[in-house]
Formats: structure tokens, sequence, C-alpha cells
């Protein structure tokens, strides 16, 4: 897997949701000819969007939260930075999302010198420090009811 192909078939999951999230031109990009740079390029791009969403989105939460989500993001720039392969680059990007996504729930938990951590709730509830709480607007409320409809193809995209 360390060679990049020129193959569309190749990292399609990958290329398919970096077109989901930055439109067709970022996928024509990565398409067929890409090389480690603009994997590079558009991994660093995902990371930077991560963060303005957070900033953006994330409305109550402790200076603290913050700094950990730039932490991670900054560690994951500087992971980018250093990838020699694809193989290394997809398997950093991994883990600082793996990583931003605990933070998000609550805490990354610290346990390296744990032998074996069991899948059990007592080991997996992450509200020690702070708890995620999703809240909907009327608005927010009526658009999910949007969506439901269009996806069981009552309204088009046209209409909404």
């Amino acid at each position: 897997m360390d060679s990049i192909r020129y193959d569309m078939q190749q990292f399609y999951p990958m290329k398919a949701t970096l077109e989901e999230l930055f439109g067709r031109r970022c996928y024509r990009r990565l398409k067929e000819t890409a090389d480690l740079s603009d994997w590079k390029a558009e991994t660093n791009r995902l990371l930077s969007a991560i963060q303005l969403s957070l900033d953006t989105t994330v409305e109550v939460v402790d200076e603290e939260w913050r700094l950990d989500v730039k932490r991670v993001i900054d560690l994951g720039r500087s992971h980018i930075k250093s990838c020699k392969s694809i193989t290394d680059l997809f398997a950093d990007l991994s883990a600082i999302l793996t990583r931003l996504v605990f933070i998000q729930l609550g805490v990354l938990p610290p346990r390296r010198n744990i032998e074996n951590v069991p899948l059990s709730p007592k080991y997996w509830r992450a509200t020690r420090y702070r708890s995620v709480h999703y809240i909907q607007t009327r608005v927010q409320q009526g658009n999910v009811e949007q969506l439901l409809r269009r996806r069981k193809g009552i309204v088009s995209d046209e209409n909404t």
C-alpha cells in the first residue's frame, strides 16, 4: 500500500469523503493523478475544516478543551508534514481523528499503563470533566424533518 497508483478506485472511500466535504474540485485533484503532496495538502485542509467547525459550532466549553483540540490538530499537522508514504499519512490521520473523537466526547482516556481495558460502560463513559449535550432549536428540528423527508424521497433537493 506504500505506493500511490493512478487509479480512481485506490483510496476511493477517502476521496469520496473529501469530495463530500470540499466539493468536486477536491475529488478531481485526488481522483487519478494525486501524489503524496496532494494528499498531505487535503488532509491538512481536513484538519483545518475540523478546527474551524469545532471553533464555530461548540459554543459552551472550557478553554482547556479548546487547547486540547488545538494540540491534537497541531500534532496532526506535524505528523502529516513528516509522512514519507501514503500508509504513514493514513495511519497518522486515523490516530489524530481517533484522538479528536474522544476529546469531542469529553476526554481522551490516558491508559498507557493499563494492560487491558474492557469494553464496559464503566471504562468508556467520558463524563469526568465535561458532558456532550446536543440541543436543537425549532428551526433545526424543522431542518431535520426536511432532511428525513428528502431521504425518503418525499422532497427533492431542489425544494430545500
